[in-house]
C-alpha cells in the first residue's frame, strides 16, 4: 500500500500520494481513498547479430507497477540462401558480406581461359570472349581469320593479301610499297634509274612503266636492252637461260659434249670443249686459270685454247658481292635437225660468217652444228681491293660483254670472236682502283692448238695483252 496522507481543505478530504519512489514521478489521483498510477513500456533494444542463429533483443517497462524486462529473438535470417552461424552467415559461391547481402564477381575466366579462343574478358557478374586483331567472334567462344581486304581493299592503294589473322599491300608491277610513310600506298618506281635498265640507252619514265628505245645498229631485247646487232641471238631472244657453276670453287670449267662430228682444231679433232667463266674455252681438261696469259706461251703448249677476252674476272666468289650484278654466261648449241627453232637462222649467219670470214674463201661452206658461248656483264676480281672487297656503286662498276661463236661442217672449223659495240669497258681488275699506269693482270686474247711449238699454231691478237684491249670492239668488232 502506497503511502497516503489526507488533507481537508474547507469541508473537503483531498488524498494524496506520499510515497513517490514506488510511482515515480507519475501524476498520482486518489479513487476511493486509494493511490493508483500508470506504467509503459519502453522500445526495443538492437538487435544481439546483424544476422545468423542467436539474435535477440529486450525491452524494459517503466511507472507505477511496471514489469519485468522481455526478450525476443531477432535478426535470424541469412541473404541468398546462406546459412546461419551464431552471430553472422555462411554465404554460397558469389555471394559475401556478414549476411551475404552483398553479390561478389566471379572470375569465369580465371578457369580453363573461360573457354574462350582467345581472349577472356571478365565483368561484373559475368564475362565475354573477344578475338586478337585480324580476327572476329565465330558464335560466342570461337574465333574466326577476318578477310580486312574485303572491305575497302585493306586500305591498300593497289593489292591487298590476307594472311592468317592479319593481311598486307603489295604493289603491281614497277610500284615499290611506301614503307617510310604508311605501308598502304605504292609509288612509281623510276626504271630508268636502275642498273638493269643501264643497258637501255634512251630510256623514257612513265607511270607504272618505261619506255625504251635503241640507236642505231642496235636492238631491243626484253623491254629493257639495247643489244648490238653483231651479236648471236642469245638468252630470252633464243628462250634459253645462263649457266650455273656448281663446281666453281673446285676451280672446275664447265664440260660441254660436242656433236659427233666433233671440232677439227688445226691437226686435232675435239669432242668436248670446256668453257671457263673469265673468257676462255679450251678443248681439253683444264683448272679455270687465274691470271692472263698470252696464249703463245709455253703453258699452252700442249693444251688446245681459244679465249676470246681472258681476263682476271672472280664474278662468283665471295669477295666479290658488292661488284656481283649478275654476272652471266650463255651456252646455246645448235645441230642441224635438231627442231630447235632457233637452229635455221643461227646456222645460216654462221654459214656466212664463215664464207665471208677475212683471209678464207669458202663459198660452199655448209655448217652441220654452232655453239654460242656469251660472256655477259663480267667484272673484275673484287680481291685485288683493300679487304678483298670494292665498295663500288652499281652506276659505276665496269662490265665486259662479248661472244664466242665456233661452228664447222666438219672438214672446216670457224671460230668468231664478237665484240658489241662500247660493251668492253676494262681490261685489268686495277681499274677499279684507279690504277692505269702500269696495271697488272691485263686481258689477253687469241687461240693456241696444243700443238708444241709451232708458231702456226697459236697466235696472239694484236692488242693482247695491253690496255688497247678495252678497244677490240672498235678494231675487230665481230670477227
Amino acid at each position: 500500500m502506497v503511502g497516503v496522507k489526507t488533507l481537508l481543505i474547507f469541508g473537503v478530504a483531498f488524498i494524496i500520494c506520499t510515497d513517490t519512489h514506488y510511482c515515480g514521478r507519475r501524476r498520482y489521483y486518489a479513487r476511493r481513498r486509494r493511490c493508483y498510477c500508470d506504467w509503459y513500456w519502453n522500445a526495443w533494444s538492437a538487435c544481439s547479430a546483424p544476422c545468423g542463429s542467436t539474435g535477440t533483443q529486450t525491452r524494459t517497462a517503466s511507472g507505477c507497477g511496471a514489469p519485468g524486462p522481455q526478450t525476443q529473438a531477432c535478426n535470424r535470417f541469412c541473404h541468398n540462401g546462406g546459412t546461419p552461424l551464431p552471430s553472422s552467415c555462411s554465404c554460397p559461391e558469389g555471394f559475401g558480406g556478414t549476411c551475404c547481402e552483398l553479390e561478389l564477381d566471379i572470375d569465369e575466366c580465371s578457369e580453363n581461359n573461360g573457354g574462350c579462343q582467345h581472349a577472356c574478358v571478365n565483368t561484373e557478374g559475368s564475362y565475354y570472349c573477344d578475338c586478337r586483331t585480324g580476327y572476329r567472334l565465330d558464335g560466342t567462344h570461337n574465333c574466326t581469320d577476318y578477310d580486312e581486304c574485303e572491305m575497302n581493299n585493306g586500305g591498300c592503294q593497289q593489292a591487298c593479301t590476307n594472311t592468317q589473322g592479319s593481311f598486307s599491300c603489295s604493289c603491281f608491277a614497277e610500284y615499290n610499297i611506301n614503307w617510310d610513310n604508311d605501308s598502304v600506298t605504292c609509288n612509281d618506281v623510276n626504271e630508268c634509274r636502275l642498273s638493269a635498265w643501264r643497258d637501255c640507252h634512251f630510256c623514257t619514265n612513265t607511270p607504272g612503266s618505261y619506255n625504251c628505245t635503241c640507236r642505231d645498229g642496235h636492238s631491243l631485247v626484253n623491254g629493257k636492252e639495247c643489244r648490238d646487232v653483231d651479236l648471236y641471238p642469245y638468252g630470252v631472244e633464243v628462250d634459253s637461260s645462263h649457266q650455273h657453276w656448281p663446281h666453281y670453287h673446285n676451280h672446275n670449267c664447265k664440260e660441254e659434249l660436242l656433236p659427233m662430228e666433233g671440232f677439227r682444231f688445226f691437226g686435232r679433232r675435239h669432242f668436248y670443249i670446256y668453257i671457263c667463266d673469265n673468257g676462255i674455252v679450251s678443248f681439253d681438261r683444264i683448272r679455270r686459270p687465274h691470271w692472263p696469259v698470252k696464249l703463245t706461251e709455253h703453258q699452252w703448249r700442249s693444251t688446245a685454247v681459244i679465249a676470246p677476252f681472258l681476263a682476271r674476272s672472280r664474278p662468283l666468289h665471295s669477295h666479290d658481292v658488292t661488284l656481283h650484278t649478275g654476272t652471266k654466261l650463255f651456252v646455246e648449241l645448235y645441230s642441224k635437225d635438231d627442231d630447235n627453232p632457233h637452229t635455221d637462222a643461227i646456222l645460216l649467219r654462221a654459214r656466212d660468217d664463215g664464207r665471208f670470214a677475212r683471209g678464207f674463201y669458202l663459198p660452199d661452206y655448209e655448217p652441220i652444228w654452232a655453239i654460242v658461248v656469251t660472256w655477259a656483264n663480267v667484272v673484275p676480281d673484287g680481291s685485288t681491293c683493300p679487304g678483298g672487297d670494292c665498295h663500288i656503286e652499281n652506276s659505276r662498276l665496269l662490265k665486259n660483254n662479248f661472244q664466242l661463236v665456233l661452228s664447222t661442217d666438219g672438214t672446216h672449223s670457224f671460230a668468231h670472236f664478237i665484240y658489241p659495240t662500247k660493251k668492253i669497258e676494262w681490261a685489268s681488275p686495277d681499274e677499279v682502283l684507279g690504277q692505269t699506269g702500269h696495271p697488272n693482270a691485263v686481258a689477253v686474247a687469241g687461240y693456241n692448238a696444243g700443238q708444241g711449238w709451232w708458231s702456226d699454231y697459236a697466235r696472239d691478237m694484236e692488242y693482247s695483252g695491253t690496255m688497247k684491249m678495252k678497244w677490240a670492239w672498235l678494231k675487230y668488232g665481230g670477227i
